[in-house]
């Protein structure tokens, strides 16, 4: 197979050398996990989107489930209407591949939908139209219940949706902003709809991956953490509950984690303010 010139001095990684390293960073057969990816991190794939997905599905098997995000975030594209069936996603070539698949199944989030594959699909995906983009009654809060794997493959915690999910969880007081959206039915008919709880802001992690962010470095001291390569893309691997309990004790003594310290930042500057008298409620899993 000819390679691109862009590609020449890049690892050339077949489906067989993704399996082998998703395993080596502990994935298995029965396990969930929700990934998020730069195809282009990896090298060059032969196969593409589809062999990542395909090496994914292999390693989980038929007892596990693939999860991606495929955000559309509609309220910043000109006020077009979110279809699950045809809204393109927004968050990497792998991700729009994976829910165009025929077994794939895709909640109807109109700015937060994520797709699924395997056995607990529907179930993740199922009603997140009626919940906010990261409830604890969404795919978010199921993967946790699930004791699914959140996985970072080539990117950083910048772009590390289940942070959203843990403030949503915790009910912490600047998570509270609410917009509105529009949805297009089965019959092209397009409506209104009002979403609460929406990860809009600044955060202090977005700041990654040039610099560590806060959240990060106290990650890292937890050693919950698994790093290593799917092929040329460093990679991340952490349990979602292992995730939410060290972030719950991380809030606790550090209740501003998430949030940047640059005194020109509005929206952080204020969200620190409304943290003033809050009591973090009990950890619910």
């Amino acid at each position: 197979m000819r390679v691109p010139e862009k590609f020449k001095d890049r690892l050339y990684v077949t489906k067989e050398r993704i399996v082998e390293d998703l395993r080596k960073l502990g994935l298995k057969r029965g396990d969930v996990v929700v990934f998020h990816s730069s195809l282009k991190s990896i090298g060059y794939v032969e196969g593409g989107a589809n062999t990542v997905i395909d090496a994914f599905i292999e390693v989980v098997g038929s007892g596990g489930t693939v999860m991606v995000p495929t955000f559309t975030f509609s309220f910043t594209r000109g006020g077009v209407p979110f279809y699950p069936a045809k809204t393109p996603s927004r968050v990497g070539l792998i991700t729009d591949v994976f829910w165009r698949r025929p077994d794939a199944y895709r909640s109807r989030h109109p700015t937060h939908s994520v797709a699924a594959i395997g056995k607990h699909a529907e179930y993740l995906t199922s009603g997140h139209e009626n919940t906010s983009a990261f409830s604890k009654h969404g795919p978010w809060g199921k993967l946790v219940e699930l004791d699914g794997y959140v996985m970072l493959l080539g990117v950083g915690f910048n772009v590390c949706s289940f942070f959203h999910a843990v403030e949503d969880r915790l009910e912490l007081p600047y998570y509270d902003i609410s917009m509105e959206a529009l949805v297009e039915d089965d019959h092209g008919r397009v409506f209104k709809v009002r979403l609460e709880k929406s990860p809009e802001g600044h955060r202090d992690f977005y700041g990654e991956p040039k610099r560590d962010s806060k959240v990060k470095l106290e990650l890292m001291k937890t050693g919950i953490v698994r790093t290593g390569f799917v092929g040329e893309a460093p990679t991340t691997i952490v349990r979602s509950r292992e995730l939410l309990t060290a972030l719950y004790e991380i809030i606790k003594r550090r209740p501003d984690i998430f949030l940047c310290d640059r005194s020109d930042c509005a929206f952080c500057s204020e969200a620190k303010k409304k943290l003033v008298g809050w009591t973090l409620p009990p950890l619910d899993i």
